[in-house]
């Protein structure tokens, strides 16, 4: 999530109706130096304080709120990882049993040929059949 903190000052500034100079003037600057805040991407930490008092809102949240988002990105993350591992040895596992299951199989229908071979008329049993 990016935040562009000079737009959501600007738009906190407006729903207030407080003059730009006047907000200048209650943060020591010029009003021309209050285009730039609205401009900046990022802040000064003091700054951003003094702001957050003027203005009545505490801007920090909305670094705190992608700071949380992005942890719980970060958390699901790493479950999913978890899962995909997980499955992912079951996986191996099934693989191995069903190579085992196809070679007893394979086994199995030799012994049944075997079986068919050696007394074709006097022995009708199959393997499968027991």
């Amino acid at each position: 999530m990016r935040i562009h903190i000079g737009e959501l000052i600007r738009q906190r500034l407006e729903e207030t109706g407080i003059s730009k100079a006047e907000f200048a003037r209650q943060l020591n600057c010029s009003p021309q130096n209050i285009y730039s805040v609205f401009a900046r991407k990022s802040i000064d930490t003091q700054l951003l304080m003094q702001i957050s008092l003027v203005l009545g809102e505490d801007f920090f949240v909305h670094y705190n709120n992608a700071l949380q988002q992005a942890d719980g990105k970060a958390f699901r993350e790493s479950v999913a990882e978890e899962a995909l591992r997980k499955l992912e040895s079951e996986i191996r596992e099934l693989n191995a049993e069903n190579a085992a299951l196809k070679k007893e199989n394979s086994y199995l229908a030799e012994i049944n040929q075997l079986l068919k071979t050696r007394s074709p008329k006097s022995h009708k049993h199959d393997i499968g059949d027991l």
